[in-house]
């Protein structure tokens, strides 16, 4: 195996609906920003740099929702197309705290990984990764469900997403650390 540790550039770009449905309009080309282009990530290929194209964040909790409530399969068949077309992986921002579709976002995940195979390697677009929680017991389901598709090579990594700290010492912080 390749060394793993690069260097990466996650891009937030992608609105799940809008992935979902390959949207046209004045701001994306078929669910894409028009700034996400071969040359954009080209350049920081050039500079060895991986570019990871981010789906949601937590102001789109509602358009993930909406995107795994409608068709969780085609939204897989998307990103790895754009994974594919462009050479870059795809990180899962999904911040829905009640794991109320924990279900439809292994689907997401089965679906995408049966397009693109997990790759030792860590070929660009086999680069499949997700944000988990940045606050005790936050995103908890997700954590849970994560342990499972990372074990199962579904996901590569998880990035535990950090807030302000609310402790007061290195203790309270390790201890905040050790439920990631």
């Amino acid at each position: 195996m390749e060394n793993p540790w690069r260097t990466s550039l996650t891009l937030r770009l992608l609105t799940p609906s809008l992935c979902l449905k390959k949207t046209n309009n004045s701001a994306n080309i078929n669910g894409v920003p028009r700034g996400l282009t071969s040359t954009v990530v080209n350049y920081f290929w050039s500079k060895g740099i991986y570019v990871i194209a981010s789906i949601g964040g937590a102001s789109y909790v509602d358009l993930w929702n909406q995107a795994l409530d409608t068709d969780p399969v085609q939204l897989a068949k998307n990103a790895a197309a754009l994974a594919n077309e462009l050479n870059v992986g795809i990180e899962i921002d999904y911040e829905q705290d009640d794991g109320s579709r924990i279900t439809a976002l292994g689907t997401f995940i089965k679906t995408f990984r049966s397009i693109i195979p997990y790759d030792s390697n860590l070929s660009p677009k086999s680069l499949f990764t997700i944000d988990l929680g940045s606050d005790i017991g936050y995103l908890a389901a997700l954590s849970k469900a994560s342990i499972a598709w990372l074990a199962n090579k579904e996901l590569n990594w998880a990035y535990a997403m950090v807030d302000e700290a609310p402790y007061t010492s290195i203790g309270q912080a390790t201890a905040y650390w050790q439920t990631h």
